[in-house]
């Protein structure tokens, strides 16, 4: 390729991801007229954890959701974000439309915003949002191009007769969000009211065909009891009070909006969370920007000790996607920091920290800017008593797993970061903030 024609496509990259990231903000800035309410914190009664599970894998992940669907006996729930129209997003699809056939009544609540990541990255096929339109066309290829993704487009959306079959079945209660509502990035399943399991997991196919990969990719928690998902609703519900993470066994925390008033716990509460710390921080996201940043740099300076696991690239094309180029650039603090920091080569997507090897946080919001201001997220925290109680054991010993698979860089440009989409994406985070005022 000659030099000029990489600088014209170079140009193209710049200019249509800014005339995206305009759309976007100018789209988004439609919603930022809500309330915001910090509810009193109410003490929960003591949880037993013994129903409480891990699944720390992907393929351990969709065997449990895919279990649970064929022994529902009346109701299944889902939230969903991104539901790719690939090996897993049919397999689940299969199994959804079984269980409406034995008389079991489902409900899913699809996010608009997801269909973006579904077109962008992976098989580029949504299994829900099949239509075309102009302004998704223009932000889906202007972070094709922004991503060097130059041979790649967003288009054709293949049929798909099961997915006809299933959205379209008199017993399912299907809807999808869209903006002006705020996006819901959490990913909550809940079986017969009886199980609840929350994750960042995705119904789209794995990253890597190497088994090596499955390990770290996407964790879930699952919990038994109808009094622990009655808990939960009525958190999501804005019922109950706000989130108490010193009194209880277990919390949620979470971003929720409920007629236009939103109660944002994530970006505080985490921040607490940080500081219970007495002696270790274990922080594992695909994505890590300020606030959280500094305050892990903050905490490792008054003598806790700090580990950090992120990865370098998004897909399975091994390129380093938008998100990740900012969070690499934000990340170099961290680098040049005594923050102990693991990148791996492949996409790690879960969300989780572990405190002093007692408390367990967990859930679906990334350590960044889109999750604190942005999005609605559903975070678990759990206190497991100690280092010797199963679950950590079980936890901990994934995190060795990461900690082996691990590369430490001096300087996050050996890691292949660029500028141009960081500086470009960072710009379009302090919109943000300036949007919401936080």
């Amino acid at each position: 390729m000659s030099l000029g024609t990489h600088c014209n496509k170079l140009f193209c990259a710049i200019l249509v991801f800014v005339v995206g990231t305009l759309i976007i903000t100018a789209f988004t800035s439609l919603h930022v007229d809500v309330d915001y309410i910090t509810p009193p914190l109410r003490i929960d009664p003591t949880f037993s954890l013994h129903g409480m599970s891990l699944h720390l894998s992907r393929n351990k992940t969709f065997d449990a959701i895919i279990h649970h669907i064929r022994t529902a006996n009346h109701t299944i729930e889902a939230w969903l974000y991104i539901w790719e129209d690939g090996n897993i997003g049919n397999a689940v699809a299969k199994e959804l439309v079984d269980a409406l056939e034995r008389g079991v009544k489902v409900k899913l609540i699809k996010d608009s915003f997801g269909k973006i990541p579904e077109w962008v990255d992976g098989g580029q096929q949504s299994f829900v949002h099949k239509e075309f339109g102009l302004v998704p066309w223009v932000v889906c290829n202007s972070l094709i191009f922004v991503s060097f993704k130059l041979k790649r487009d967003c288009w054709p959306q293949r049929g798909n007769a099961l997915q006809k079959k299933l959205l379209t079945h008199p017993n399912l209660d299907f809807s999808i969000r869209h903006p002006p509502y705020q996006r819901n990035h959490a990913k909550v399943y809940i079986f017969d009211e009886e199980v609840l399991m929350l994750s960042g997991v995705n119904l789209l196919d794995a990253f890597d065909e190497d088994p090596a990969f499955d390990v770290r990719l996407d964790i879930m928690v699952q919990f038994q009891g109808a009094d622990i998902v009655s808990r939960f609703r009525q958190r999501w519900a804005m019922e109950w009070g706000g989130a108490d993470i010193s009194n209880s066994t277990l919390e949620f925390v979470l971003n929720v909006e409920v007629d236009g008033v939103r109660m944002w716990e994530f970006e505080s509460r985490t921040l607490d969370i940080f500081s219970m710390a007495q002696t270790e921080i274990l922080s594992i996201s695909p994505f890590f920007t300020a606030p959280y940043t500094n305050a892990l740099i903050k905490h490792q300076e008054r003598g806790i000790r700090v580990e950090v696991f992120s990865s370098l690239f998004e897909s399975k094309f091994k390129h380093v996607a938008v998100g990740r180029h900012l969070s690499l650039y934000v990340m170099q603090t961290l680098v040049e920091s005594p923050v102990t920091v693991y990148f791996l080569g492949e996409n790690v997507h879960t969300k989780a920290a572990v405190i002093d090897r007692r408390y367990l946080y967990m859930g679906s919001a990334n350590f960044d800017v889109s999750s604190s201001l942005e999005a609605q997220e559903a975070m678990v925290l759990v206190d497991l008593g100690g280092e010797f109680h199963p679950l950590m054991q079980e936890f901990l010993a994934y995190v060795d797993e990461l900690r082996d698979l691990g590369t430490q860089y001096m300087d996050i440009r050996e890691a292949g970061f660029n500028s141009l989409p960081a500086l470009a994406l960072g710009f379009s985070n302090t919109l943000t903030r300036l949007r919401y005022g936080r």
